[in-house]
């Protein structure tokens, strides 16, 4: 292994080191204060994919039933989305850091600041990693807001189906 690719891997490893001990005092708090566990099962999926004329024939308490099974998974999806948002912002945050100390070693005072921060990522294998971490939640994020909304969205339109019969 060549120095380069040693401090590559040392870089890689500090970064995923400072996640996880973020990612466990995030653990750590939210568990203390909602213990939710994952709520996905079968019902779920069925009920994602209901049909109008399905909706139409169950009873009232199966109805009521899908709705908080819905909902449910609908909170445990925002838990989740907020984690990637945490895990994003940490991520930027750290960067910004690195700009502090380092972003005057790129360019000039009139060099913009995207362009001395990209200059950063490349030159910088640890600024690298907290980019790539930045990409990675930042895109689970947005993924997973638009179908938290759906969920819950759908969950609405049960109910509301059922209660129109």
């Amino acid at each position: 292994m060549s120095g380069n690719e040693k401090s590559n891997q040392q870089s890689n490893d500090y970064t995923t080191q400072q996640i996880t001990a973020f990612i466990k005092d995030l653990d750590d708090h939210i568990k203390s204060l909602l213990p939710l566990k994952n709520p996905v099962d079968n019902v779920i999926g069925e009920a994602l994919n209901m049909t109008y004329e399905q909706i139409k024939n169950i009873h009232a308490e199966e109805c009521a039933i899908l709705c908080y099974k819905l909902a449910q998974y609908a909170t445990y999806l925002q838990m989740t989305i907020n984690r990637y948002k945490n895990l994003r912002r940490w991520a930027e945050n750290n960067l910004n850091l690195m700009m502090g100390k380092y972003g005057n070693n790129y360019g000039t005072q009139y060099t913009k600041f995207e362009e001395k921060r990209s200059a950063l990522i490349v030159d910088n294998d640890h600024a690298k990693s907290l980019y790539d971490v930045w990409l990675k939640y930042g895109s689970l994020e947005e993924e997973l807001s638009e179908i938290a909304n759906r969920v819950r969205y759908i969950s609405q339109t049960i109910q509301e189906v059922k209660n129109v019969r």
